[in-house]
């Protein structure tokens, strides 16, 4: 039972950390349609954190309420974009220590009006 509790608790730390980790992506500056990636190492084995990932799948990608700190103006003002959107992909690498990369890429894309 503890070692489920345990279990427990790390899908939940690591869910917390990768949540994090992708918010902090999405709220760089971005330009229209471009991306970038962040990438950080963890301790745990692959299989460990890709079963954390499958909890956050529906979280990687999704509507922006507005542009305004996840883009970067570029000729055109943001305000004339709308439906900004966002999508997020995640590669999880093993190391030689036993531990796993995580890079996470995430793209943002709106229509210009």
């Amino acid at each position: 039972m503890k070692r489920k509790q345990r279990d427990a608790a790390f899908a939940r730390a690591t869910f917390y950390i990768l949540v994090c980790a992708t918010l902090a992506l999405v709220s760089a500056e971005f330009s229209n349609a471009q991306g970038n990636s962040y990438e950080r190492t963890f301790p745990q084995s692959k299989p460990m954190v890709e079963k954390a990932l499958r909890g956050i799948e529906s979280r990687l990608a999704g509507h922006l309420p507005v542009l305004d700190g996840f883009a970067v103006p570029g000729d055109h003002s943001l305000d004339r974009y709308q439906r900004a959107y966002y999508q997020s992909t995640v590669q999880v690498i093993p190391t030689h220590a036993g531990g796993s990369l995580v890079r996470v890429s995430t793209k943002v894309t709106a229509w210009y009006r």
